[in-house]
């Protein structure tokens, strides 16, 4: 192992690897990896946090403790991009379906009062939404940061999120919105493919990520289906309910300094603006 200055912080040298020192053992840390402009990956239990820039290896913010929602159309790719900052970086990716089915599986007072409402096939009052985030993001994981995947929805929401993380001590860094033409939404929905079984959800596409069988998912073997509000004419009916009910936060995250708007149909190019927006310090 090699040391190498670079200003104040020490640069080691393991292999072809370089990292940078920035706390003590234990702290999360980065190692490199490809990614567009940006190296970086999530390291665990090391004390050393790295990434290339332009040739040049630096010493970075610890982006463990990213704090971000992502709002775009639907098939905007928003739970792609989740996934892939999630993995990234170690931040857990928060959607109000997956607590919905948590809650509801756990049997817990809240789930049981959410499952009530979705079996009359009601919407889940916001009021129980909230009290559900709530709880959420007191989970020990959160702490590592958090995506806030398609969540708000609505003013409503976004006026009672921001109460809920006054309450909770919380600071978003930024909300990120995802533009993509609807030609291209109205393609990966209508091609897409859920896997049926609940625990699973694994989601394929027919042109770009399909099962190795077709109709059967990969990961448990139930039937990858077409699910009802992913034909054109119910995407087309989603498309105008997000204009009318959720768009409009657009304006409301710009309006509190927090909006970035990111133009593109690459998962990689988001995640480089995100990062680029985080070094920066938003």
């Amino acid at each position: 192992m090699t040391a190498i200055n670079v200003g104040r912080s020490p640069v080691w040298r393991v292999g072809g690897r370089y990292l940078v020192e920035c706390g003590g053992v234990g702290r999360a840390a980065m190692a490199l990896t490809a990614f567009g402009r940006w190296r970086f990956k999530w390291f665990a239990d090391m004390g050393i946090m790295a990434f290339h820039c332009d040739g040049v290896y630096k010493y970075s913010r610890n982006f463990t403790d990213m704090k971000l929602i992502l709002i775009g159309a639907p098939g905007a790719g928003k739970g792609t991009i989740a996934k892939l900052l999630s993995t990234e970086d170690g931040s857990v990716q928060i959607s109000t379906g997956d607590i919905l089915r948590s809650a509801i599986a756990a049997d817990s007072a809240l789930g049981r009062k959410a499952g009530e409402h979705m079996r009359r096939g009601e919407l889940v009052p916001d009021d129980l939404i909230m009290a559900l985030m709530e709880s959420r993001l007191q989970h020990a994981d959160c702490a590592n940061g958090f995506l806030l995947d398609g969540f708000p929805r609505t003013i409503p929401q976004a006026e009672a999120l921001n109460k809920l993380l006054g309450k909770l001590n919380i600071v978003l860094d930024m909300v990120v919105n995802i533009e993509v033409p609807q030609a291209v939404v109205l393609d990966r929905l209508t091609t897409r493919r859920t896997c049926e079984n609940p625990t699973c959800q694994e989601i394929y596409n027919i042109k770009s990520k399909p099962p190795l069988v077709a109709g059967i998912c990969d990961r448990c073997g139930s039937a990858a289906v077409q699910r009802e509000d992913e034909t054109e004419d119910a995407i087309s009916q989603r498309l105008q309910i997000y204009n009318e009910k959720t768009a409009p936060l657009i304006g409301f995250y710009e309006g509190h300094g927090l909006l970035v708007n990111v133009e593109s149909t690459s998962s990689e190019a988001v995640i480089r603006v995100v990062m680029d927006e985080l070094e920066r310090g938003r």
